[in-house]
C-alpha cells in the first residue's frame, strides 16, 4: 500500500523529512544528525545515509561525526502489515544502522512506554550479526524497560551486499524476516496497565532509517 524506490534526485517530500540539526539517540553517541546533501542523498535509485569525519556544531552540541536519519512521521505511519526495505549495511567499526518502527504518538508515554520494534539493526564491528529487537515496558515504580532480542548470524558480512529485511506485525506477534526466512518472532510482550492485549503495539508507527555512530552498543570508529 506504501513503496518508495528512491528513483528521483532527492527524498520525496510526501514521503520523507529528514531530522534537522538533531543531536544523538542517546548520549554516548558521536554524531550528529543533518539534512544536508553530504550526509543524506538519493541518488541511482538508491537512498544514501552517509557518515562524514568532520567537525559539526548544532545547538552548542561540537561533534567529530555527521549522519543523517530520515523519518515518515506525519507522513506515513500504520498498525499492522508487512515492513520491508532491501539494505545494504555499510562497512566500519562504530557504526550502527537500523531500520525501524516508532509510534506516531506516544499514547502510553515516553520511551519505551508506546513501544518501538527493530526490525534490521546491527554493529557493524560485529558485520555478520543481525539483530531484531522490540522495547516496551517503563511501568510501575522501577520504570523496567523490557526487550525482546533475537540475533541471526549470516554467513558472510552483511556490508557486502544488498539484503532484505522485513517484519510482518499482527495484533499478538511481530515475526522478523532475512532474505524471505523467518529467524524471530516476538510475542506475550507485557501491555500497560489497564490496556487491552497486544498494546502498546497497537497504535499507528512510522519509519525510521539510522545510521548512527559510536555509542555504548557499537564502540568507537576506527
Amino acid at each position: 500500500i506504501w513503496q518508495d524506490d528512491f528513483n528521483g534526485a532527492a527524498l520525496n517530500p510526501k514521503c520523507w523529512a529528514p531530522l534537522k540539526d538533531q543531536l544523538y539517540n542517546n548520549q554516548y553517541e558521536l554524531q550528529n544528525f543533518t539534512p544536508r546533501p553530504e550526509n543524506v542523498q538519493v541518488a541511482d535509485g538508491m537512498l544514501k545515509i552517509i557518515a562524514r569525519k568532520e567537525r559539526n556544531d548544532a545547538r552548542g552540541r561540537v561533534v567529530d561525526y555527521t549522519s543523517a536519519q530520515i523519518s515518515s512521521q506525519y507522513l506515513a505511519a500504520w498498525t499492522y502489515g508487512r515492513f520491508e526495505s532491501r539494505i545494504k549495511f555499510p562497512q566500519g567499526n562504530g557504526l550502527w544502522p537500523v531500520f525501524w518502527l516508532y509510534p506516531d504518538k506516544k499514547d502510553y508515554g515516553f520511551h519505551p512506554r508506546s513501544g518501538e520494534i527493530d526490525i534490521a539493526e546491527a554493529i557493524m564491528r560485529e558485520p555478520r550479526r543481525l539483530t531484531a529487537v522490540i522495547h516496551y515496558g517503563g511501568f510501575g515504580k522501577r520504570q523496567k524497560h523490557t526487550v525482546q532480542f533475537a540475533a541471526l548470524d549470516h554467513t558472510e558480512e552483511l556490508w557486502r551486499d544488498f539484503h532484505v529485511y522485513a517484519a510482518e506485525w499482527r495484533p499478538n506477534s511481530i515475526k522478523f524476516f532475512f532474505n524471505g526466512k523467518q529467524f524471530h518472532e516476538a510475542r506475550d510482550w507485557a501491555p500497560p496497565p489497564g490496556a487491552k492485549k497486544g498494546a502498546p503495539f497497537d497504535r499507528p508507527f512510522h519509519f525510521f532509517l539510522t545510521l548512527a555512530i559510536g555509542g555504548d552498543w557499537a564502540g568507537k570508529p576506527d
